[in-house]
């Protein structure tokens, strides 16, 4: 079963990009342009891509890490809620360091994202954590 959703993880990263050259081709005819479907089906596709590839990371470690179920079950409950937790930690604190009347400012806040995004990467490797 696990080895099905570890394959479903790979195949549903990818359904953004048959849906969304048709979405933009009807968008571009006047279908849907009223309500920005496309815009909507692009933003859904990103975030779907997001999950899809953080739930590969979440199954590939509790499929090939040799330790018992439930501290497999357990590291992967952490793992998602933490890492929900740090995201929306971090995007708010990037959003409130730099001014927002800085011309800099989403430059600065590109590199605050990128450099949590590493750290926690780095942290998460240095306690054994690295690539769930």
């Amino acid at each position: 079963m696990l080895t099905g959703l570890h394959l479903g993880a790979i195949l549903a990263s990818v359904s953004p990009a048959v849906v969304v050259p048709t979405v933009v081709t009807q968008d571009a005819h006047g279908f849907g342009a009223k309500n920005q479907i496309a815009l909507l089906v692009g933003n859904a596709g990103g975030l779907d891509t997001a999950f899809t590839e953080g739930m590969f990371g979440v199954i590939n470690s509790a499929i090939f890490y040799p330790s018992s179920l439930t501290y497999r079950i357990v590291k992967a409950a952490l793992a998602i809620f933490l890492g929900i937790g740090l995201g929306i930690s971090w995007g708010v604190l990037a959003d409130f360091i730099p001014d927002h009347n800085d011309p800099y400012a989403p430059a600065v806040r590109s590199l605050l994202i990128f450099a949590g995004g590493y750290l926690v990467t780095c942290a998460g490797g240095y306690f054994g954590w690295g690539g769930v």
